[in-house]
């Protein structure tokens, strides 16, 4: 008898599915927070992008002091998600929901409740089965840049699943691009675009530009076996596993049901394209090992790494604040002397005129007592 799934292995089944895996876990890179700004403070981005325009307009913006664009199209190739050359791919992914698709019902699919789909309003609790809020949870830490997972579904939330469910590709271009233009427009809490935006500079030919850049916050190696064991993807692991002892089960979508039953063989190359090397080295340690476990020994090869780098950092750190205490010293010393000498001028100069006032009065007698 097969063991019933695990809920990390539904998440896993829908984001081997297409661009999603390298999108979640292939985009390891640290952010710069100076450059980071730059472009989202001069990022422009088109209200409305027709299918018709999508490889020709996409955003402007300015990076290391230049002016640049790109279209959605050589975003995605920049980012890794083509292999094709940049500008080269012909297939249009989507948007926003085809024409045909009832957001409503769509909803009504992915969720409990039976309430009414109201974007940015409707809260991310109300998704089930379980696997559509871990998926939440990791739209929300990624590419739709919120600090709560809990937070609500957006429309680019929407779209994202019903790609994932319906096995259809998206305009990851359009989606990158939304994220920088909400970052620069909405109260920045945390900057999700950055490794996304050292990606794509990087895939512009800018990666000399970061060699002598402080590093704002290091964009770990993230799997998904650290996400499902901590947060809100262990507590809905723990729920699912109540729910199956207590034999409730677990609801699966049919779509997911369709696809369960592959043979052996295309889990295996599954597996192994979940694991491919991004498409340029990351900035610290190796290429990707090509296992889950070897993954821990490449964290820590990389905690290592930034630890020695933090350590020459403080050094260096140390250092100038020696030299800076050492110079401060200086300067008190000189100034403590210049003002020593000004009170010893001062003091003389009571003295001398003590003495005056001392010798004035000496050379006139008292007045004579008055007489009755």
């Amino acid at each position: 008898m097969a063991a019933e799934p695990t809920l990390r292995d539904e998440v896993m089944h829908l984001i081997r599915r297409g661009w999603w895996q390298h999108l979640f876990f292939g985009i390891q890179e640290p952010t710069f927070k100076e450059v980071t700004c730059e472009v989202l403070a001069t990022i422009e981005l088109p209200k409305l992008i027709p299918e018709r325009d999508y490889l020709k307009r996409g955003i402007r913006f300015q990076a290391f002091e230049d002016k640049l664009d790109t279209s959605l199209s050589q975003i995605e190739s920049y980012l890794g998600f083509d292999d094709v050359e940049v500008g080269q791919r012909d297939e249009i992914g989507l948007c926003d929901l085809p024409p045909h698709v009832n957001r409503q019902a769509f909803w009504e699919s992915i969720s409990r409740g039976g309430k009414t789909y109201k974007p940015r309003e409707t809260p991310a609790t109300l998704l089930y089965p379980r696997k559509f809020r871990v998926i939440h949870a990791l739209l929300a830490s990624t590419v739709t840049g919120r600090a709560e997972v809990g937070a609500k579904v957006s429309t680019t939330d929407l779209l994202c699943l019903y790609c994932m469910v319906h096995d259809r590709k998206p305009c990851m271009g359009s989606i990158i691009a939304s994220l920088f233009h909400r970052q620069s427009t909405n109260h920045i809490q945390a900057l999700y675009s950055g490794p996304y935006i050292t990606r794509l500079l990087r895939g512009m030919d800018y990666g000399d530009q970061f060699r002598n850049m402080e590093i704002s916050s290091s964009f770990l190696p993230l799997t998904i076996l650290p996400f499902m064991n901590t947060g809100l993807g262990a507590r809905l692991q723990r729920e699912a596993d109540r729910a199956a002892a207590g034999g409730g089960g677990h609801q699966v979508d049919d779509d997911a049901d369709d696809d369960d039953h592959d043979d052996d063989d295309d889990d295996v190359e599954m597996e192994a394209a979940a694991h491919e090397a991004p498409y340029d080295a990351p900035p610290y340690g190796t290429d990707f090992p090509d296992s889950w476990a070897g993954m821990h020994a490449h964290q820590d090869a990389v905690y290592r790494q930034l630890s020695a780098e933090q350590h020459e950092r403080f050094d260096q750190m140390r250092f100038e604040q020696q030299d800076f205490y050492r110079e401060m010293r200086e300067d008190q010393t000189l100034h403590y002397s210049q003002l020593q000498s000004q009170y010893t001028r001062i003091d003389e100069r009571l003295t001398s005129m003590e003495s005056s006032w001392s010798s004035f009065f000496d050379d006139y007698p008292p007045p004579p007592p008055p007489e009755f």
